[in-house]
């Protein structure tokens, strides 16, 4: 799952989920888990400002995908917790400054997406291997604040590395003002 954040006075999040099949939890679906630090989890943010820009990335990111790739719709779940720490611009200062003064980190160490409604795509099947376009709704909770968002995203059941089971791959875009989460906003200072 890629999640990327933006900010043009907001944050842009993209998240990259690879996540292998393990289990079946609930009738027909499968529970592909979400590792930190695994190859192809991704969480990146974008920050965009008229007097500063710049990006981040973490791939401290973890959780579980449960779904029936036959029926996403009807068996859907989402967990996806990113550990707000880690995020890296790059910039040792700029990170301390980002996680002490704005983030929090401390007080909201992780953010997280729950849920998953698909809003958008409805009867999406990924049996064929063929990447899928879907809406899904959920819970995000940044900096303390949870709200319901839909954000698009794309589904696609990829072959694992040999002798491996096939993988879950979830791409998703969306966007967040940082004066809906609470986040003080950076200022410059003269």
């Amino acid at each position: 799952m890629l999640f990327q954040f933006r900010r043009a006075r907001g944050l842009a999040a993209l998240v990259c989920i690879s996540a292998a099949v393990i289990a079946s939890s609930r009738a027909l679906a499968a529970e592909y888990p979400v590792a930190a630090g695994a190859e192809g989890n991704l969480v990146k943010f974008e920050s965009k400002a008229p007097m500063e820009s710049f990006d981040g990335k973490t791939s401290a990111v973890s959780g579980l995908l449960s779904l029936d790739p036959a029926s996403i719709e009807e068996t859907i779940g989402v967990t996806v917790d990113v550990q707000m720490a880690t995020l890296d611009t790059g910039v040792k200062m700029r990170n301390q400054h980002m996680r002490e003064n704005h983030l929090q980190t401390e007080k909201y160490p992780t953010s997280s997406f729950h849920g998953a409604k698909v809003v958008k795509g409805a009867g999406a099947n990924l049996s064929d291997g063929a990447a899928r376009d879907v809406v899904l709704e959920g819970e995000f909770t940044l900096h303390g604040v949870t709200k319901s968002i839909q954000v698009p995203a794309t589904l696609a059941l990829v072959a694992g590395p040999s002798g491996t089971p096939p993988r879950i791959r979830l791409d998703a875009t969306f966007s967040v003002k940082l004066g809906d989460y609470d986040i003080p906003r950076p200022q410059m200072l003269f």
